[in-house]
């Protein structure tokens, strides 16, 4: 995966972290207060993973959210290298 080769602005409504287990910037979308996914984009080798998970209208996203996200990608990570 090379960075550069991003279409620009594909991360803008992105929060940039960091996936345990990446050494690579890995970027979170958790529109926390509305009905909607979480997910996060991160490296594993020499490609971009996306992983998340859905609300599916039972309740607004909270940190919780995100911070479940951040952790399963950490444990996604971990196995996949």
């Amino acid at each position: 995966m090379d960075p550069t080769e991003v279409q620009p602005g594909v991360w803008d409504e992105h929060t940039p972290v960091h996936v345990e287990g990446d050494n690579e910037q890995s970027y979170l979308m958790c529109p926390v207060a509305t009905i909607s996914a979480c997910f996060v984009d991160f490296v594993v080798g020499t490609d971009w993973v996306r992983l998340g998970t859905f609300a599916n209208g039972q309740r607004p996203v909270s940190d919780i959210d995100g911070d479940a996200v951040l952790e399963f990608a950490g444990h996604g990570a971990s196995a996949l290298t």
